[in-house]
């Protein structure tokens, strides 16, 4: 280790580097991954005996030092994340500018929107392929300036207030000054209503893992369009926004040619084509309606409900199995209850008859059997002549032994699972065998509670089916 990046790391130690990353909630012994869609705390800083700091994620990302942090990070090779730490650290001895600011100085943003001249607003116009006009007003509202001879946008407080330079490096990575300072939206434009009802402003998040930062800022009942990234980052930062916002969001398109938006603009997308992408923009999150609203526009008389025009629902098995039914299969131990539910399971997965009650169309089921040996199991469905691809099943000890995962319903992220695996696998039909080995923790009468999983997210029409398997009768 060079001398450098040792007083690098001494004056910039690990913790320190994330939260200038605008990461701070990861540096932790135990946090989310920044580095991938973590759906548990898979991600460590620590201190060695010797005082160097760590990072490991345990899902695979990667682990290392500061350096390597920011190989990740800024997807950079290890020579110019090297380059990148001694830049950010000032332990390569450069001499800040005049213009710049320690920590321990309060920061001037008017000097800094006033160092921002003409031939700057030229450069950011090439730079970004914005307008000359557009940047100026930009230079004329003090929503740019530079910081240390770098380009640099302000920090608000919840006042108004700046507080902090968003600023970007030469090497093409953003900080902030100064550091640890909180990250917040820029807010262009006012978000609030004007004297006919029209709101109008733009939030920039200034990342992708500050999706969540919109809470708050965007008025209830708006309508938000946003401008989602072309990749995952880009998913899981619309999936943040649409959860913390109170109205509807809209998915304006990019091209798929054309990581984000800026790379579009820059590629020659017209204010027209930003139109068409506006006006043709998908609903990807409705907003919430109050309960007062949801009553007074679901109650309905009696004459009302006679005329209501219903889509009938579909007949599954007979004329007492359709769409939308929720039952159970309810007797003493050892009297064929599997055996009952392995029947109708493979009556609607082949379309065919049970006993007198006659299969309309083959549709796909899910069973989910938390008690049988999976050869048990195998034996019963050969016996049953059930194997065909529309039945399909989640067997607890195969689960286990490929995954080392514990099957139990009571868990909210395993619900929402099966659910998404439901939706995505087309599955019409899904049997719980059984409530009392699935739902572990709970009591059986409570294990009722999983059909209060909601997704707000799918189409109701596509989880409209639903039998269970589930209790015993205890004796």
């Amino acid at each position: 280790m060079s001398g450098d990046v040792r007083e690098a790391k001494r004056k910039l130690p690990l913790p320190a580097l994330i939260h200038i990353l605008g990461l701070g909630e990861h540096a932790k012994k135990s946090a989310r991954c920044p580095f991938h869609d973590d759906k548990r705390n898979s991600f460590s800083v620590w201190r060695n005996g010797a005082g160097a700091w760590f990072f490991k994620c345990h899902a695979g990302c990667g682990e290392g030092d500061e350096i390597t942090f920011l190989e990740l990070h800024e997807r950079i090779p290890n020579n110019e994340a090297t380059k990148l730490f001694l830049e950010i650290s000032n332990a390569n001895d450069a001499t800040p500018s005049a213009s710049k600011r320690r920590s321990t100085s309060a920061l001037d943003w008017r000097a800094c929107a006033e160092a921002f001249t003409e031939k700057d607003v030229e450069q950011l116009s090439k730079w970004r392929g914005y307008s000359v006009e557009f940047c100026s007003w930009l230079k004329q509202s003090r929503f740019v300036g530079l910081y240390d001879n770098c380009i640099a946008f302000p920090v608000h407080d919840p006042a108004g207030n700046v507080v902090a330079a968003h600023y970007r490096l030469r090497a093409g990575s953003w900080r902030y000054y100064p550091q640890g300072a909180k990250v917040r939206p820029l807010v262009i434009g006012e978000l609030i209503a004007d004297d006919p009802g029209e709101r109008d402003g733009i939030v920039i998040t200034r990342g992708a893992s500050n999706g969540a930062l919109v809470a708050g800022l965007i008025p209830e009942g708006s309508t938000v369009y946003v401008w989602t990234q072309n990749d995952d980052a880009g998913e899981n930062w619309q999936k943040d926004v649409c959860a913390n916002t109170k109205g509807t969001v809209k998915r304006a398109r990019i091209p798929a040619l054309h990581k984000d938006l800026n790379v579009w603009t820059r590629a020659g997308a017209t204010p027209g084509d930003l139109l068409h992408a506006m006006q043709s923009a998908e609903v990807v999150s409705e907003a919430e309606k109050s309960w007062m609203d949801a009553l007074n526009e679901s109650v309905v008389t009696s004459n009302e409900l006679r005329d209501l025009e219903l889509v009938p629902r579909k007949k599954l098995l007979g004329d007492w199995f359709c769409e939308g039914d929720l039952g159970f299969i309810f007797a003493f131990r050892g009297v064929g209850k599997t055996w009952l539910a392995l029947a109708i399971a493979q009556a609607l997965s082949t379309g065919s008859k049970l006993g007198d009650w006659p299969g309309h169309a083959p549709v796909k089921v899910l069973y989910i059997d938390g008690e049988m040996p999976p050869d048990l199991m195998r034996s019963r469905c050969k016996g049953l002549e059930a194997g065909n691809d529309n039945l399909q099943f989640l067997n607890h000890e195969i689960l286990f032994e490929r995954s080392g995962n514990v099957l139990n319903i009571t868990n909210g992220e395993i619900q929402q699972a099966i659910t998404e695996k439901c939706i995505a696998s087309g599955v019409k039909v899904l049997f719980l065998d059984n409530l009392s080995t699935l739902a572990s923790g709970m009591r059986e009468q409570l294990a009722t509670r999983f059909a209060q999983t909601q997704d707000r997210g799918c189409d109701r029409s596509s989880r409209r089916a639903l039998w269970r398997n589930a209790r015993h009768v205890q004796a």
